[in-house]
């Protein structure tokens, strides 16, 4: 199941238009084994025999420069490397630069008397991004975000517009790389790992010599006064979260149409109520944006689901041991990729113990916790009806 969630997750990520197809055929049998051949399919950039010949390797990449593009160190394809040759298997990929890739590999199991052996296939659409935007106001654009799901989630709002935005998965890389290469804007998360979006900002304006890019937080301001230190620390504009494509394009047309240079609203916030688990116009989003693709969707749920039941073990580790940093780091991530699903109850909840694990309030905390678990339960159950998983 590993070597699949691996393979099928590069698959998405180096693949902007399309389909992506996953199958499984019994190979042999030998004995009371079989062998059972994988094959996960994609139309994306595809690759040289040079950059194939990488692969497989520590935290290699066929490319380095496809590394701040589409993010990813390559640890996937060592580990997937690693857990067919575990299951007396091989991997193996072929590819053609900009015909897409094929990546296969084989596992032996040992075949069960009493369960017939099932095999299946699946396919992903990968629709085509409308342009309009992008040759209206041809830009480059980096985003800043640690947040697996709300990266994602914004990579392919930006490609519908027609943009291919730059990726970097911390406040410290954003810097670097907004130092070597030129974007006209920045769309930073404000709370990252090794630098915040805040730091990463004063450091890009102290450093450029020329014009610094536009920069816009993506944050929930959860403190009051968070809006106020974005602009303090020289960003130009701020959306909040869950962003939406309107956001995305609100803000490139008002700083870069010249029309709308000057100053307007900013984005109103999301207000979340306690007594909806889900908001159905956020989740609808999700399904517009992904042009009625259910499978996409339903991929989305299950990383939501994956990540999240990790991210709330982390929150009741941290509360065992009063550690209010990494509490406020875990529920930080967790609100966000909850709102980008519309699980507003839950959000909520987190956003509280943001603002309890900022002022050291051992109470609340707990007390949230204590809420968290049934309201998980119902987030999960109707994230999943909504999906289709159940």
């Amino acid at each position: 199941r590993q070597i699949l969630v691996n393979l099928a997750g590069n698959a998405v990520k180096f693949t902007t238009k399309g389909q992506i197809n996953i199958k499984a055929i019994l190979e042999k049998r030998e004995n009371s084994f079989d062998v059972i051949k994988f094959a996960v399919e994609d139309s994306g950039i595809g690759m040289t025999q040079e950059q194939m010949d990488k692969l497989f390797k520590s935290f290699s990449q066929a490319d380095a420069s496809t590394f701040g593009k589409y993010g990813g160190s390559g640890l996937g394809l060592t580990i997937s490397a690693r857990l067919t040759e575990l299951m007396n298997g091989e991997i193996w990929v072929e590819s053609l630069p900009g015909k897409g890739s094929t990546f296969y590999f084989t596992i032996k199991a040992e075949r069960s008397q009493s369960v017939p052996l099932e095999i299946k296939s699946a396919s992903l659409k990968i629709n085509s991004p409308s342009k309009k935007l992008a040759l209206k106001i041809p830009l480059s654009i980096l985003i800043a975000e640690d947040n697996t799901i709300n990266q994602t989630i914004a990579r392919i709002t930006l490609q519908q517009l027609g943009y291919e935005p730059v990726l970097a998965n911390n406040g410290e890389e954003a810097m670097n790389m907004a130092l070597q290469s030129k974007f006209d804007i920045i769309f930073m998360d404000v709370q990252m790992p090794l630098m915040d979006g805040l730091e990463a900002t004063r450091n890009i304006i102290a450093n450029t010599t020329i014009t610094s890019p536009v920069i816009i937080a993506m944050t929930a301001f959860a403190m009051s006064g968070d809006k106020e230190k974005c602009l303090e620390a020289g960003m130009n504009d701020y959306i909040s979260k869950p962003v939406k494509q309107e956001d995305f394009r609100h803000m490139i047309e008002k700083w870069f149409l010249k029309e709308n240079n000057k100053e307007s609203n900013s984005i109103e916030e999301t207000i979340l109520h306690e007594n909806n688990v889900i908001d159905k116009k956020l989740f609808n989003r999700l399904i517009d944006m992904a042009a009625d693709d259910t499978e996409f969707i339903k991929h989305l749920v299950k990383l939501y689901i994956e990540q999240s039941k990790t991210t709330i073990a982390e929150l009741e580790l941290n509360f065992a041991s009063l550690d209010y940093n990494a509490l406020y780091q875990s529920s930080h991530k967790l609100k966000g990729s909850s709102l980008n699903l519309g699980a507003k109850l839950l959000a909520e909840m987190c956003g509280k113990i943001e603002v309890a694990a900022k002022t050291q309030d051992k109470k609340e905390i707990g007390e949230t916790l204590a809420e968290i678990a049934n309201a998980y339960d119902k987030t999960i159950s109707q994230l999943q009806e909504l999906s289709g998983l159940k």
